[in-house]
């Protein structure tokens, strides 16, 4: 016989559904929220972790990627959270040289493997300009175009446009009334204003120097000559980055002035005794001093301040190394001597006038084996590259360590500073064979044999990397295919 359920019953019902149904949620809330912060459970029988976001990236894209034993199904870009620890991590694309590093992925953190380069299993290499001699080579900064200097006593540079698939050359004459009457000349490229169109260009005339800033049109060229200040002679001429009409002059005293192209004004002296320089941002100026009674002092100027503002005093023999730039809103100021390699961090620079305290938030030092030659930046400011004798010292900022890259075919000190193609690979070919480098010193890959001391650059697609290469009559530009259908 049916007995119809009390009230009471039909409220406990619902009181232990409606607890069921909160638990539930409850419990498949924590789990979601967990995994989402990237906790698995332990293959090895420690519970459960917390795991790190590892974002994969190659150029080409469209690459299979395995870390460890786990194949993404994504091809890069793709992503996938992994427990702490060490992984051998592999991508691979049909054609390709498989690219492989070890990487260590940690708790709670994100780590970019966005440094992967695919070379393929053949490289197919042409000739597409005869140079015949050749003196010096420069690459502009936006890829696109080659300035090639035939010989170092007559100012015919030869222009190259390297920006798209089909290659241009012609030929660019400085004319005579441009520059300084001599029996004896010697030019050299020295480099790019920061608009990438005009070219820099050191002339010695017998025992005099004058530095040219070349602006090409048609098959001539327009020609400034920046004057000497009265200090002395111009050592260096440094872009502004800032301006595209303005360089910073650098004497061989120590003195840096600013000079407009455009209106051809020399500003009066704004730093004195200054040994090397480098932009911190556009409006920042990092340097060292000369060496004084043993000391070199390091500071910054901020431009349009009246005075500059100390950060160091060093005991060397030869004034230490100044590089400067900005890193997600953090300021890094790096002091590479033969003492060793200082990273100073700083949230903010304030004005180097101002009487405010200033502090270092952090300070790395590390040692390195001979004393520096170059210095700089790369990868947007996430490695620091101090480059020595022989070898490459990559500091890393965000893995807080440092690789110390040994050269190939580096017997002696390397002279010229080594040339980056992207943030993460430099090549050289001081053996006759361009080889490229990722930053950590893995992935070493010979590419083509090429004429050592030229360089090398990507074309803005990263499609071809040209090169100087050697004929049997004479010098020839060529590329080589990096990326293929």
């Amino acid at each position: 016989m049916y007995k119809q359920k009390s009230r009471k019953s039909h409220i406990s019902q619902r009181i232990i559904i409606g607890i069921l149904m909160t638990s539930f949620v409850v419990f498949s809330s924590t789990i979601l929220l967990l995994l989402m912060l990237g906790y698995r459970l332990s293959y090895e029988g420690k519970g459960i972790e917390q795991g790190g976001l590892v974002q994969f990236r190659s150029t080409p894209s469209g690459a299979n990627v395995t870390a460890g034993s786990a194949k993404l199904t994504d091809k890069t870009p793709s992503k996938i959270t992994l427990l702490p620890g060490s992984y051998d991590i592999r991508m691979q694309r049909s054609g390709y040289k498989t690219w492989q590093k070890q990487a260590v992925v940690k708790s709670g953190a994100v780590l970019w493997l966005n440094s992967a380069r695919l070379i393929p299993e053949k490289i197919q290499t042409d000739q597409v300009s005869h140079i015949g001699s050749l003196s010096d080579v420069s690459f502009s900064a936006d890829r696109k175009t080659a300035a090639i200097l035939t010989g170092s006593s007559s100012p015919i540079i030869k222009l190259v446009d390297i920006g798209g698939e089909t290659v241009t050359m012609r030929d660019i004459t400085v004319p005579e009334k441009s520059y300084l009457e001599a029996r004896r000349h010697k030019f050299s490229i020295e480099g790019w204003v920061s608009d990438t169109k005009r070219i820099i260009v050191k002339h010695l005339a017998d025992k005099r120097t004058e530095w040219l800033v070349v602006d090409p049109k048609d098959n001539t060229a327009t020609v400034l000559a920046v004057p000497s200040p009265d200090d002395g002679d111009i050592k260096d001429l440094v872009s502004d980055p800032a301006s595209a009409n303005r360089v910073y002059v650098h004497t061989d005293t120590g003195g840096v002035y600013r000079y407009d192209l455009g209106t051809k004004k020399m500003s009066p002296i704004i730093l004195s005794d200054v040994d090397n320089m480098s932009f911190v941002k556009k409006d920042v100026i990092a340097y060292s001093t000369a060496v004084n009674d043993g000391i070199s002092k390091v500071g910054y100027l901020s431009l349009g301040a009246k005075t500059s503002r100390a950060l160091a005093s060093l005991e060397v023999r030869s004034a230490p190394l100044v590089e400067g730039h900005e890193y997600y809103g953090e300021y890094y100021i790096t002091i590479a001597s033969e003492k060793g390699v200082s990273i100073q961090k700083y949230d903010n620079l304030t004005s180097s006038d101002s009487e405010s305290s200033l502090t270092s938030i952090k300070h790395i030092n590390f040692p390195i084996r001979s004393k520096p030659s170059f210095v700089s930046q790369q990868a947007g400011g996430r490695f620091v590259v101090v480059q020595l004798d022989s070898s490459q010292v990559i500091y890393d900022l965000e893995l807080n360590q440092s690789t110390d890259v040994p050269i190939v075919g580096a017997k002696d000190r390397i002279e010229d500073e080594i040339s980056w193609l992207d943030g993460y690979n430099f090549m050289t070919s001081l053996d006759g064979m361009l080889r490229m480098y990722e930053y950590d010193g893995s992935n070493i890959h010979q590419i083509v044999k090429s004429a050592p001391g030229y360089g090398a650059v990507l074309s803005p697609s990263g499609k071809y990397l040209y090169s100087i290469g050697n004929s049997a009559n004479g010098y020839v530009l060529q590329r080589s295919r990096m990326i293929i259908n």
